[in-house]
């Protein structure tokens, strides 16, 4: 059941830290060979030979691969399917908080303090039974499920949905044909929105589970997010990863420098 439930999550963490590391592997390569290259330039030995020069000219070509290899490496299809999993779970967020459920329960520990913060079996169905799946409380979230209001469009999508997910961690892939059809009558774009990004999760949910790729499941429903999702992945995972790794680096070259001046190497 667990890794049903998590695989994706797992795929898509191990793909993004490839691409870091891909990204900081290939600027760290380039700036040490433009530190070498400069030695043995036409550049004079009074300038080359002085290690602010060098370091300098080291964080900047880091810093400029660096960028490069993260936006390409997040870009395309790979950075529309992120754009998608990211808006998801901001947006999942929110209707927790809208509806009073506080912040989403991650793992089973906290998962069953939210169901006991929140007793009433009648309340918050939706909210009650993802923190019933973290528990491992397969058949509590059966029962939760038959409690689901169905008055409006996003309310039966929402039952039809979450009982497909229900069935696919208990290792049964139905048909996608009820969902999409209760899909089809939301009436709302927010709601539109959010059932095109869960349907594209699920889909993604059984291309990871079967050992296929889930990226262009997840990236079809990028285009129907529109300026919503804009952002999302830059700030996340180019601008986060590119502050963080000059950090390093620049604390790194502090650190040299600073042996070096206490070495006599650099006088």
């Amino acid at each position: 059941m667990t890794d049903r439930r998590h695989h994706l999550a797992t795929v898509v963490q191990e793909e993004v830290y490839r691409r870091v590391q891909r990204s900081f592997l290939v600027a760290l390569g380039a700036a040490l060979v433009a530190a070498f290259a400069l030695g043995g330039s036409f550049v004079p030995i009074a300038i080359a030979g002085n290690l602010l020069v060098v370091y300098g000219l080291f964080l900047a070509i880091f810093g400029i691969a660096l960028a490069a290899m993260l936006v390409t490496q997040f870009g395309g299809e790979f950075g529309d399917a992120l754009a998608v999993v990211v808006w998801a779970r901001l947006r999942t967020e929110d209707h927790w908080r809208e509806r009073g459920a506080g912040r989403i329960p991650v793992g089973p520990e906290p998962a069953k303090a939210w169901l006991a913060a929140h007793p009433d079996e009648a309340s918050l169905p939706p909210q009650r039974l993802s923190a019933q799946l973290s528990a491992g409380l397969l058949d509590d979230a059966r029962l939760t499920l038959a409690r689901y209001p169905t008055t409006t469009p996003y309310e039966r999508y929402d039952r039809a949905a979450d009982g497909w997910f229900l069935d696919f961690i208990e290792g049964n892939e139905g048909s996608f044909d009820v969902v999409d059809a209760a899909a089809a009558a939301i009436d709302t774009g927010d709601e539109r929105r959010l059932a095109a990004a869960n349907r594209a999760l699920m889909r993604a949910h059984v291309a990871a589970a079967h050992g296929h790729d889930p990226y262009p499941a997840l990236a079809a429903a990028r285009p129907q997010l529109g300026d919503h999702a804009a952002g999302l992945v830059g700030s996340r995972y180019v601008m986060r990863p590119w502050t963080f790794l000059m950090v390093v680096a620049a604390i790194l070259m502090g650190v040299a420098l600073l042996v070096a001046r206490l070495t006599g190497v650099w006088s």
